[in-house]
């Protein structure tokens, strides 16, 4: 037996600390919560503040003394047996929802106290309500009612039906409250149901477990705290001095509480509450996207990377995987997008003057070197001052996974991020304990993911691919099972990017290898050397022919109209 055993012979049960409650005393007419019962190991400490001796407090309880250890024997049934020095002078019946059949009674005895029993088949009671189904008080009159007044006591509840106000209440109070009287609510066709605690702390508490309940489960609920009641007073005392129709007055006054979603494990949500956020998003015009600067990715991507998604970038060393993000990177943040870039393989300002170069256009070996052309140095101040006021942060000293979910979790107190960048994957450590290399990847990408949903904004991630094997092992085009740990990085991705560049070609193929959202595909860039730059090849040829038609007219003009353009 354990304490837990006994909270439901007691009424008025509240909380009084770890494993320590009180409530009111069993053994004497009590208003004060006097009695006191504590599980300490396996002792079960009971304890009347009003004087009353052990002999007495087991005694009301219905126990023996040795029933009060937690030492593994077998729990014998609670047993309380009517007192033999109070006399009986209510009895209150717990009937089916058909109304045909006695589940049980709670009596009520004078001084006050009360016991359960139920029919024992044979004409009898047995004192102990065992595993009968409990139900709310007045079940089947409630059938035909919309609408019910919840109280605290059986006395209470037949003072509310002689006045013509359906009500009801549950046996043994908040410590034996069953989330299944909800269901047993909604089950008999109530909808509204206004919650009348006593005036003390374990009627809020009471109301506060019946209202939570019943609302998860769709009721629309209300607290009604009555004025002008004692301490501990209840709603018999509220009607002893007004009428019905204040008591109604007073309910009228409350505000209804609308239903509210089941309480549901961590992370689980019904249907409807995602499409009713999906129609929300609809209604508020394109579904957001972090758009890049190259138009067939954005068209692949149906707009850009979506938030919550983890990208992997792959690509050989050299290949320029690195100069993809970051063209990403600025362009997401030149769309008001706040950045983290968050590199292990360039410091802060080597990034900075790739984002300067590739923004400026000039040459990012002039710009490493300060040996700048005239004019340039203008240039560079113009442009700095435009990047300046780009939502881009940066740090070259995040080292653990750790590191990134800190620095990601002080931005949602911040001016939001619309997108962390994360260069790159092989340079990052797990946690302390784990060493395997695999394992360590692993947990670093289930990490980025769980940020990404977390955050609800795109992740991309850059990655080392693994350098093949054979003869054709420096001219192969990547693919998915180059992707190191390629199992566990490519179930973690929602997009899978996997750029294909020789080292001194002009040319490179970025390859959408996984979109779980949409297409997959292969198009060419074009790379310029000098401002460390890229663009769709189809551009950079439209680029030039606008040029070349451009100085084709120009000559024309100037020959008096001769050449293409007569």
């Amino acid at each position: 037996m354990t304490a837990q055993d006994l909270l439901g012979q007691l009424r008025g049960v509240t909380g009084a600390g770890p494993n320590s409650w009180t409530a009111l005393a069993p053994c004497h007419q009590d208003t004060n919560s006097s009695f006191k019962i504590s599980q300490v190991g396996n002792k079960i400490l009971v304890r009347c503040y009003a004087g009353c001796d052990f002999d007495t407090i087991v005694a009301a309880l219905g126990v023996e003394p040795a029933d009060l250890f937690a030492d593994g024997r077998p729990q014998k049934p609670i047993v309380v047996p009517p007192p033999t020095d109070r006399v009986m002078v209510a009895t209150y019946d717990y009937l089916d929802a058909t109304g045909d059949k006695l589940l049980y009674q709670v009596c009520r005895y004078d001084p006050k106290t009360f016991r359960q029993r139920r029919p024992d088949g044979n004409n009898g009671w047995t004192w102990q309500l065992g595993d009968v189904q409990r139900v709310i008080y007045k079940l089947p009159d409630l059938l035909e009612q919309e609408r019910a007044i919840f109280v605290e006591g059986e006395k209470d509840a037949d003072r509310l039906w002689s006045v013509g106000l359906p009500a009801t209440t549950t046996v043994s109070g908040s410590s034996a409250w069953k989330d299944d009287y909800a269901l047993q609510f909604v089950d008999a066709g109530i909808r509204e149901l206004v919650i009348i605690p006593d005036n003390d702390e374990p009627g809020e508490t009471y109301a506060a477990k019946v209202a939570l309940a019943c609302s998860s489960a769709g009721l629309r609920t209300k607290i009604v705290r009555l004025p002008g009641i004692q301490a501990k007073g209840d709603v018999s005392d509220f009607l002893n001095t007004n009428t019905k129709d204040a008591l109604e007055l007073v309910i009228k006054a409350v505000e209804w509480v609308e239903p509210r979603p089941p309480e549901l494990p961590v992370g689980l949500v019904h249907i409807s509450v995602v499409l009713r956020e999906l129609e929300e998003r609809l209604l508020a015009g394109p579904v957001p996207a972090l758009r890049t600067p190259f138009p067939t990715l954005n068209a692949m991507l149906a707009g850009g990377f979506r938030p919550g998604e983890l990208v992997y970038l792959g690509g050989k060393p050299g290949s320029g995987k690195t100069l993809i993000a970051l063209l990403i990177a600025r362009e997401a943040a030149s769309d008001g997008n706040g950045i983290v870039i968050i590199s292990r393989e360039m410091v802060n300002t080597a990034i900075t003057s790739r984002i300067l170069s590739q923004t400026s256009k000039i040459s990012a070996t002039r710009l490493r070197s300060g040996l700048l052309l005239p004019g340039e140095f203008d240039l560079v101040r113009a442009f700095s001052e435009k990047l300046g006021k780009l939502p881009i942060w940066m740090t070259d000293k995040a080292l653990t996974l750790m590191d990134i979910e800190k620095i990601t979790n002080e931005f949602r107190q911040q001016p939001p991020i619309g997108c962390l960048v994360v260069d790159y994957l092989q340079l990052l450590r797990a946690a302390p304990e784990i060493t395997d290399s695999r394992q360590i990847v692993e947990a670093i990408s289930l990490g980025l993911k769980t940020i990404a949903v977390s955050m609800r904004i795109p992740v991309i991630c850059i990655s080392s691919l693994t350098r093949g094997t054979g003869p054709d092992r420096g001219t192969k085009k990547p693919d998915l099972s180059d992707l190191r740990n390629s199992g566990q990085l490519e179930f973690d991705a929602d997009v899978v990017l996997l750029l294909s560049r020789q080292q001194g070609d002009a040319v490179a193929e970025l390859n959408v290898a996984k979109n779980r959202e949409g297409a997959t595909g292969a198009f060419d860039l074009v790379f310029d050397d000098d401002a460390i730059n890229f663009a769709e090849a189809s551009m950079r040829l439209e680029e030039k022919n606008i040029a070349e038609a451009e100085e084709v007219y120009q000559s024309g003009r100037s020959t008096g109209g001769r050449g293409l353009f007569r």
